[in-house]
C-alpha cells in the first residue's frame, strides 16, 4: 500500500504547494464571493466526490446487505436444526 500512497501524497503535496493562488468562488443565486487557495477548491472537489461516489455505492449495495443477511439468518437457523438433529 506505501508503494502507491507514497508518490500519490508526493503528487498531492506538490499539487498544492504550485497551486496556491487565490481563485473567487461565486455561486449564481447567492450574493458572495469566497477566494480560496486553487488546490483547496480541487482537493476539495475531489474529496466531496470521494464522498458521494462512497455513499452511491454503499446505497447501492443495500439490497446486497439485505439478502446477506437473510441467508446467514437461514444458514444459522439450519445449523442449529442439524446439530439439534444429531
Amino acid at each position: 500500500s506505501w508503494l502507491l500512497t507514497l508518490p500519490l501524497a508526493l503528487l498531492v503535496v506538490s499539487f498544492a504547494v504550485s497551486n496556491r493562488d487565490s481563485v473567487a468562488l461565486g455561486l449564481w443565486p447567492l450574493p458572495f464571493t469566497v477566494e480560496l487557495p486553487a488546490f483547496v477548491l480541487v482537493l476539495g472537489a475531489f474529496v466531496v466526490g470521494f464522498l458521494v461516489g462512497g455513499l452511491v455505492v454503499w446505497l447501492g449495495q443495500h439490497g446486497h446487505r439485505k439478502a446477506e443477511r437473510r441467508h446467514q439468518s437461514r444458514a444459522d437457523k439450519l445449523a442449529h436444526e442439524l446439530a439439534e438433529t444429531k
